[in-house]
């Protein structure tokens, strides 16, 4: 985020007599990995008195990585909500995210909304707090928490953390490997966990990805940097290991260069 262009659209918005809703940063853009600076952001955000949430769906994982890759998402306690996900970096089985929202008070009072069917009780099953029905907008829901507790208990804080770190060292590492290739070029420079790249002679990111999904070699999406399509990697699963990376390297290399 430009935060000279930030400041100019606050200021454009308030001078017509708008409020603005909300500030939203990111901690790791789904193309390539970027943060977005949270603490200069948080700064102004306070200054404004505006509310900051910040999409964190994988980038959040960061906090977990070995220095200096947790520092990352600095200043992410800052905001006012974060989203983020589980079923991405941390393996647990689709679908599970949360919000988190710093004032429980207003969150509650947002969502709460309590028809003469939902009327809570002294007693029995509609006795006791809280209902979770009350912070958000599903009234029957499942026990995703279920999935997390069982991969907390199961793996480890420092475990999935060792996983994201040995993610963030595999997407550099392909990084020079691609720097390294006469044939490939990087289209963003890496940041934490995805690498993005085109082959020099303008091969089609398309076809090569699907062949490659084909053959059984390599899995790589597509994506636009810049208006040019690319391939693109991302490292979230624990079992890769930088013998993955070299040969999904090698596969592109092989299939653009004809090596």
């Amino acid at each position: 985020m430009d935060l000279a262009a930030l400041e100019a659209a606050v200021a454009r918005d308030i001078a017509a007599g708008v409020r603005p809703l909300a500030v939203v940063a990111t901690a790791g853009s789904v193309n390539t990995g970027v943060f977005d600076p949270i603490d200069k952001i948080a700064d102004f955000c306070a200054a404004q008195g505006l509310w900051l949430h910040v999409d964190a769906a994988f980038g959040f994982w960061t906090l977990l990585a070995d220095a200096p890759m947790c520092d990352l998402a600095k200043g992410i306690g800052r905001a006012q909500s974060i989203a983020l996900d589980f079923h991405k970096w941390m393996a647990v089985p689709y679908d599970c995210g949360a919000c988190l929202i710093s004032d429980k008070t207003l969150h509650r009072a947002t969502f709460a909304n309590r028809p003469e069917y939902l009327a809570s009780a002294n007693k029995g099953l509609a006795g006791g707090a809280p209902w979770f029905t009350d912070y958000g907008i599903e009234l029957s829901r499942g026990f995703r928490a279920l999935k997390v507790w069982a991969t907390v208990m199961a793996t480890g804080t420092r475990a999935l953390g060792a996983a994201v770190s040995d993610n963030i060292a595999q997407a550099k590492l392909m990084g020079d490997l691609v720097d390294a290739s006469p044939h490939l070029t990087l289209a963003h420079p890496v940041v934490s966990n995805l690498c993005c790249f085109y082959a020099v002679r303008d091969d089609d990111p398309v076809e090569i990805a699907a062949q490659l999904q084909i053959e059984g070699r390599v899995v790589f999406s597509t994506t636009l940097i810049d208006g040019r399509q690319c391939l693109r990697a991302a490292m979230v699963n624990h079992r890769t290991t930088s013998q993955d990376i070299r040969a999904a390297v090698k596969a592109v290399e092989t299939l653009v260069g004809g090596q």
